[in-house]
């Protein structure tokens, strides 16, 4: 399965998700030796910079935000990573980042306008040979909308589904999200996936399903019509890492089991292999989760159907007290499955 390049061996590895989570294991695996990694992000996103600029920009995509966080995370120089997390306060308070890929796909399209931010970013003159760049890729290029069934009725759009929680008359036995599917917008019946994520889904010799939002990010990312069959017939070993907290509104009260279940539902496989954190979370960081009612993820009991846990301190908090994933030890974890 692993593909050669010339007489060196090149693993190639995919990873679905979006936000702060996909970025971490991005940053994660950028510098790991001989491994290619195709970032592939979901379309859908309508909240902060990316929401405003498709308001005003009828070419803006969903996708700007994650894409563009997570092409930054693959830069190996920081001063271009802080420059293009720039924001203009006069501006709508949006990114350098996403201003300079939304103008590269309106003067040159998107295929080769993706293709400039990544050469700005140095992608394709970090020092790997020819064929093992990194690249970000969105799961669709059809524009669609995320709609969801909850138990209580239909709710769509990712705002609206992210402010589940923060809705005064939310109750989670009425609130509960069944089921998932994207709606396209434009072109057709169905939303399809884009064929050069298909052709890194083909090709890759481990799938990784990062931490994030169950619903906005990793379902969004993996439902475009293609994705599903290609994960299944794939040869791939998939890492699925766990997230850290529950999220009020879209895995309220959820086991890891139930993260399991999900994502296992829609890919159409077991994951090879489940990461879980290990690392303590302070008192006092639980404590401030819970006002927002989000409660840690424990490892819970898994039926015995040969997953394959692993266990890693993964827990990383701010001064702030934000809960990360941490990078450096996504990567050990990473480096070791590879090695076996």
């Amino acid at each position: 399965m692993i593909s050669k390049m010339g007489d060196k061996s090149v693993i190639r590895i995919v990873s679905f998700g979006g936000g702060k989570g996909q970025a971490r294991v991005a940053e994660a695996v950028r510098d790991i030796p001989g491994v290619q990694l195709s970032v592939i992000v979901p379309d859908t996103d309508n909240t902060g910079s990316t929401g405003g600029l498709r308001e005003n920009y009828r070419k803006a995509r969903g996708y700007l935000g994650d894409y563009t966080r997570c092409a930054k995370a693959l830069t190996s120089n920081p001063k271009i990573a802080e420059l293009l997390d720039y924001r203009f306060p006069e501006f709508g308070n949006h990114s350098l980042r996403n201003l300079t890929l939304l103008a590269a796909e309106e003067l040159f399209g998107r295929k080769e306008g993706g293709e400039l931010f990544h050469y700005l970013l140095r992608l394709r003159e970090n020092g790997k040979p020819e064929g093992e760049e990194h690249c970000v890729l969105p799961a669709t290029i059809q524009k669609a909308k995320l709609r969801v069934n909850t138990v209580g009725g239909e709710v769509e759009d990712d705002e609206v589904i992210e402010g589940l929680g923060s809705n005064p008359l939310f109750k989670p036995e009425l609130h509960e999200i069944v089921s998932v599917k994207l709606i396209p917008l434009e072109r057709g019946p169905v939303v399809k996936a884009y064929r050069p994520a298909l052709n890194a889904i083909r090709k890759a010799d481990y799938i990784v399903i990062c931490p994030g939002s169950l619903i906005t990010s990793i379902s969004a990312a993996l439902l475009p019509e293609g994705i599903k069959g290609a994960i299944m017939s794939s040869g791939a070993k998939v890492v699925l890492f766990l997230n850290l907290m529950t999220c009020t509104g879209e895995t309220s009260g959820y086991s890891a089991t139930r993260f399991v279940e999900w994502v296992e539902d829609m890919i159409g496989r077991e994951c090879d292999f489940i990461v879980h954190n290990t690392q303590p979370i302070s008192e006092e960081t639980t404590r401030r989760y819970a006002k927002e009612e989000k409660v840690v993820v424990t490892s819970g009991e898994f039926p015995k159907n040969g997953h394959r846990l692993i266990g890693a301190p993964l827990a990383e908090t701010t001064p702030e007290g934000i809960l990360y994933h941490c990078s450096s030890e996504i990567r050990k974890v990473l480096t070791k499955i590879i090695a076996v």
